[in-house]
């Protein structure tokens, strides 16, 4: 049941979810009463997830969150390269097994250059960016004429036309180009992330 219910955990999340209780990031650590059962591990990794969704959700991560006890809980570079190892998996798993999946990919695109995967965008060099600048662009034209409600046509247009859009449909392509490079040579992306180190 745990694994079923837990399974979107890597073994180095549901390891660090531990840790983290022991330590009280996330308030009072779990009581255990020198048993290990189903139970226990269940209300360790249900806090954990709950605590990684607040800290995806803070704005302008700093690194720094206030736990439920108003105590400030510092996440380190190491905490920091761990969780996103872990997303990073999982939305590799998600892509392999559908590709249309792969929805927010400028926060996926911030994770793989955290991790070094993906170079930034001044590293790229000109041609490789007008490269994928027209492919983003004849993405976006393909979706223009994709049968839609009229009424939302102009709305839908001024989506379409915006630098915004035509940024993130690039990313999208990087991002997707990177996985099926990976998928095409039979390569997991957690063989890339074993050579990351988890800590400095």
């Amino acid at each position: 049941m745990l694994v079923n219910r837990f399974s979107a955990l890597s073994i180095e999340e549901i390891n660090y979810a531990f840790q983290i209780d022991r330590h009280g990031y996330h308030g009072e650590p779990t009581a255990h009463y020198q048993l290990f059962n189903a139970e226990y591990a269940a209300i360790v990794m249900n806090k954990y997830i709950k605590w990684r969704q607040e800290i995806r959700n803070t704005p302008q991560r700093s690194g720094a969150i206030k736990s439920k006890q108003n105590i400030e809980v510092t996440m380190t570079e190491d905490d920091k390269r761990i969780l996103t190892k872990s997303e990073v998996i999982r939305k590799f798993n998600d892509y392999k097994y559908s590709p249309s999946k792969l929805k927010n990919s400028l926060r996926l695109k911030e994770l793989l250059i955290f991790l070094e995967l993906l170079p930034k965008y001044e590293d790229i060099s000109e041609v490789d960016k007008a490269s994928v600048r027209e492919k983003a662009i004849a993405s976006i034209e393909k979706k223009r004429y994709h049968q839609y409600p009229s009424e939302n046509k102009r709305q839908r247009e001024k989506t379409l036309n915006s630098q915004k859009t035509i940024v993130a449909e690039c990313w999208m392509i990087i991002v997707s180009e990177f996985f099926d490079s990976l998928i095409d040579k039979n390569q997991h992306i957690s063989a890339l992330l074993k050579h990351i180190p988890d800590e400095e």
